[in-house]
Formats: C-alpha cells, structure tokens, sequence
C-alpha cells in the first residue's frame, strides 16, 4: 500500500505534464501513487502527455466529469485515495525532491496530523535547492491557528501534507470556487491537534502567467473576499471565533485590492464592508481600516506598491528560513 498520495488536478495542462512528472520522479522518498485527475474539458493532449511520460510512475489517471473545478478534482483525489497520507499539488508548480521525505518523516517523528513547508515565488522553476540549516518545529493547536491567523503559515493547500484518516474523518471537503484554499485550509487546521513547520523552502510556487489565476482579473478579487465572509462565524469555539472573524475582516480588506481601483471604491463603500469593519476593525482599532476609511485610494496605491515591490518579487521564500 502508498504511504502518500499525491493528487495532481490538470485542466490543459500539457505544457507542464512533462516537468510535473519528472519531479514526482525525482522524489527521495519511496510509497507515492499519483492519482492526475484531468478535467473532461480538457481540449489538449494532456492525456496522452500522461500516458507518454508516466511510463514506470506508479499513477492512476481519473477523467473529471463534474463542472466542480479544482475544487472537485481535489475531492475526487480525496475520495480515491489510498495514501495514509494525502498532498494536492498543481501541475505548474516545483517540488523539490526532499519534500515528501522531509514531510513525511517531520509528521511521522512527531505524531502530528499535517506537516506545513516554506515555499519561494519564482516565475522559473529552475532554482537551486536551500542547501543551508533550517528547523522543523512543533506546534500545537494553538500555536498553529495563531500563526495562520498572522499570516505566518500560509492558505496554500499544496505547501501541506495532511493524514489521510483526518480529511475523511472530519469531512474536509473543497467548496467550489477560484479561491478555495482559503476555507479549506482554515477548517483544515482547525481539527488538527499538532503540527510540523519546516523553515526549509521544500516548493517553488510557479508563478505563471498562464494560470487561472492569473486570467481572472476582478473575479479572483471578489472569490477571496468570499471565502473570507464566509469563514466569518463558521466556528463555534469562542478563542477560534474571534481570531479568525478578526482575520477575516481584514483579509476582506486587503483582498479587495485585487480588484480593478473602480471596483474596489465600490465595495470599500459597500454596506457589506461598512458593516464588517464596525463589527470586527474598531476595537481594537485596526491601523489600516483607519487608513481605508480616511482615504481608500491611498491604501489601494500603497499595497498595489508593496504587493508588486515585496509580497511578489521574484525568489521570495513566504517565511524567514
């Protein structure tokens, strides 16, 4: 039986079936099945991209016949599984090859239920892998939502290898959309006990220019700022609740700035805005809500500068190694 799972979701994705299957190839770490779940609409030759290079690959391939998307494929990975462990990565993206081993041995050592890794942005995918010192750390429950909610763990679902038992058994599903890490990752981590972080960059997040989201333009804007809603008052533990509504309003905030300066005016005027910064920004008075409401254009030209400048420069690791 796989020890993991690795379920990778295509939607015309030839162009990088190639690269993907050589460093599922590449990896350290023996007992992985790869299940590639393609789209049905799929109007490439992935498929036969697939069958040409995954020669000798222990994979499986599953044709998507839902209009779920990357959400659907995902729970279909989920389902079919047969890994004690599970990891959904995209087809664009660069593992290195210690990410399964270092992932999988850091959950193993210390009992936990997901292994979390830093990443670097890279609009190349041939970067030399960290070869310097770094830690893998425990956390705790509550250390772990503390940093999710600073930001200090990041909402991406592939930077993440979880058990298997604990996305069945609490039935962690991915809600269609064009933002669904975002929930998943919050209801996710929420149920597990423990958790490892390791400083090392074990992934590079490809930041293609052909990818969804990239293509989306406002309509990503305005998913964010729906997951974001919809996390508000999902959880019934009070210390939870009010961490994650505090985070969520501001995240609401900061995701509007994905949209078009037009669009964005609108829904910082919005009653839904107005509405979520009373209840959740002004005690205790958050800096940039103030900012926002003294003059929005402002802080849409200031995170639009910070965002280009810092947050997406080229070879940025997500945390301090």
């Amino acid at each position: 039986m796989s020890t993991v799972t690795a379920v990778v979701s295509i939607f015309n994705g030839s162009r990088f079936i190639e690269d993907s299957i050589e460093y599922l190839r590449q990896q350290e770490y023996a007992g992985t099945e790869i299940l590639f779940v393609v789209d049905s609409k799929t109007t490439d030759d992935t498929l036969e991209k697939i069958e040409r290079f995954g020669k000798g690959l222990e994979h499986r391939v599953i044709v998507q016949k839902d209009a779920q998307g990357l959400a659907g494929s995902r729970n279909i990975g989920l389902d079919e599984a047969k890994g004690k462990y599970i990891w959904f990565l995209d087809v664009d993206d660069r593992p290195y090859p210690d990410f399964l081993s270092i992932m999988v041995r850091s959950i193993e050592e210390n009992d936990a239920d997901v292994a979390i890794c830093n990443y670097i942005r890279s609009s190349e995918k041939d970067i030399k892998e960290y070869e310097g010192r770094y830690k893998v750390e425990v956390l705790n429950r509550d250390r772990l939502i503390k940093r999710l909610v600073t930001g200090k763990v990041s909402v991406t679902t592939w930077s993440k290898v979880f058990r298997t038992d604990i996305m069945r058994k609490n039935d962690l599903r991915f809600f269609p959309g064009y933002a669904e890490d975002i929930g998943h990752t919050y209801r996710a981590l929420a149920v597990c006990n423990k958790a490892v972080y390791c400083s090392k960059p074990l992934y590079v997040y490809h930041q293609n220019p052909w990818s969804l989201s990239s293509l989306l333009g406002n309509k990503k804007g305005y998913e964010e700022i729906r997951e974001y809603r919809e996390l508000i008052e999902t959880f019934d533990d009070a210390d939870l609740k009010k961490r994650v509504d505090r985070r969520s309003a501001v995240m609401m905030m900061r995701s509007a700035v994905r949209l078009d300066c037009d669009a964005y005016c609108e829904y910082i005027k919005s009653e839904e805005f107005r509405s979520i910064g009373k209840r959740f920004l002004r005690a205790p008075p958050s800096l940039e809500y103030i900012c926002v409401r003294i003059s929005p254009k402002v802080y849409y030209a200031g995170m639009h500068f910070y965002l280009r400048r810092f947050y997406y420069r080229e070879l940025r690791c997500y945390n301090r190694i």
